[in-house]
């Protein structure tokens, strides 16, 4: 029996007779990513431009890149535990103030959208840090992309 307090991280081996279960943290986790889309949508729909859509896909796209890495990370991973939950719900934190000021960012002040980018990636890099420890069998994959995760969070700082 797993501690609900402490536990390593579980490599998830899909198999076809027991597939993964979706909690109800990682959904919670989707709908801040859909309402930071929701944010950069509603900014342009105000304007119709083809330079005001290049300006909504340089935005999208490092939303884009917080929500798959996480989804690769939680497809690969199964823990759940209250360091995971923290690490998880500070990255939502992270998420949702890319969400907050990301009509700023569009607006041609981005400095807080790169900040919150620059914490959702790092903290994504302490998730596949922790795996990287824990985990033997998986510390190829973790620390290539822990290190990306990082190094493009230290780059958006």
């Amino acid at each position: 029996m797993l501690s609900r307090w402490f536990h390593r991280p579980v490599l998830h081996a899909p198999s076809r007779l027991q597939a993964k279960k979706v909690g109800w943290l990682e959904l919670f986790y989707d709908l801040i990513f859909a309402a930071g889309v929701l944010q950069l949508a509603d900014v342009l729909s105000t304007r119709g431009g083809l330079g005001d859509f290049a300006t909504f896909a340089l935005h999208f796209t490092p939303l884009w890149i917080a929500w798959t890495g996480f989804t690769f990370y939680a497809n690969r991973f199964n823990v759940d535990d209250v360091v995971h939950r923290a690490l998880v719900i500070a990255n939502m934190f992270a998420v949702g103030a890319m969400a907050l000021t990301s009509r700023a960012a569009m607006d041609g002040q981005p400095a807080s959208f790169a900040l919150a980018y620059a914490v959702a990636n790092t903290l994504l890099g302490a998730l596949y840090l922790r795996a990287w420890r824990q985990v033997p069998e998986a510390r190829d994959y973790a620390v290539y992309w822990g290190g990306t995760f990082v190094a493009s969070g230290a780059c958006f700082a």
